[in-house]
């Protein structure tokens, strides 16, 4: 028992210095976005190791700042993505639905297209055709996050938009493409992690559209969706967002307690506050819950989901 407790102390010692070292440390990347991490990780970090055991011949000292294996040390950690990307690997390897190892459960999600999910359909969500009726957005760039089979994008591309739409799932892009053609929409689509894309998705972008991407995603790459807007999206721009609801779908355990468990358990849900709170650098136009609309509306629209438009100040 003791030897394992100093080996947790010891490690959330090293590890939550290699962290306050990559916010401080020259080449590190949106240092002031990794701070809700810094609050989260040093809580949840020390459970996460105590559930696994020490090898076999382990050394651990309960004071000092080494742990020594048998292996050489690898200070590793020196940037923000560094950060993030250890962070990732806190999660079982079957709970990643946000990096490219997820492409292939979301293509098996994506085969069976006659699979009775509510935005298989062809359909716009009904805020987004709302916000554009009302004038709230008007056509130019967009890009859509995480777009499954295209609905969003074939909308906005059929309104004048110039679309790029991206999501980590073959199928699903495939999926996408073929609507594409038979409506004769032209659309960039992207296949693979919109935060690694780098320059396929340079903006900057009058609109971002977010139906189902940002609730798919652990509490740390908050900020590194949050960077992604911050490079991408144009002064004045749109961040059209459409996620799980509190008390409607998806998990309501606190963040810290996602990384003991090691699961989303399907996706995290938000409550207005949260939201608010996470987009407080942006300003908001609108935040309610989707309407519920019948089989026959031409439009897509669930009540478990909050809808949020949010301003990029010009």
């Amino acid at each position: 028992m003791w030897p394992d407790i100093a080996r947790e102390h010891t490690e959330f010692r090293v590890h939550r210095q290699q962290i306050r070292d990559a916010v401080g440390r020259p080449g590190a990347s949106e240092p002031r976005l990794l701070h809700p991490v810094l609050d989260t990780f040093p809580r949840a970090l020390p459970l996460t190791l105590h559930r696994t055991p020490a090898p076999v011949g382990t050394a651990v000292r309960a004071r000092g700042a080494a742990l020594t294996r048998g292996e050489p040390m690898d200070r590793h950690i020196r940037t923000v993505e560094d950060v993030l990307r250890l962070l990732d690997g806190l999660f079982a390897p079957e709970a990643d639905r946000w990096t490219d190892r997820a492409a292939s459960w979301w293509d098996g999600f994506y085969a069976d297209r006659s699979k009775p999910v509510p935005f298989f359909v062809a359909k716009p969500d009904e805020n987004l055709a709302s916000y554009l009726d009302r004038g709230l957005i008007t056509p130019g760039r967009a890009l859509d996050l995480g777009c499954g089979p295209g609905r969003n994008a074939l909308h906005l591309a059929s309104l004048g938009f110039e679309v790029d739409a991206v999501d980590l799932s073959p199928e699903a892009v495939a999926w996408a493409e073929e609507r594409a053609r038979e409506a004769g929409a032209d659309i960039r689509f992207h296949r693979g992690d919109a935060f690694a894309l780098g320059d396929d998705l340079a903006g900057p972008y009058d609109l971002i559209c977010d139906s189902g991407c940002f609730h798919h995603l652990p509490p740390h790459r908050r900020v590194s969706y949050l960077a992604l807007v911050d490079r991408v999206l144009a002064p004045g721009g749109h961040l059209a967002l459409t996620c799980f609801a509190a008390g409607g779908m998806g998990c309501e355990l606190p963040d810290e307690e996602l990384y003991r468990r090691s699961r989303l358990h399907g996706g995290l849900a938000y409550t207005p506050e949260s939201l608010r709170r996470i987009f407080s650098d942006l300003e908001e136009i609108e935040l309610r819950r989707m309407t519920d609309e019948p089989p026959e509306s031409p439009y897509f629209g669930e009540p478990f989901l909050w809808t949020a438009l949010f301003r990029r100040p010009a």
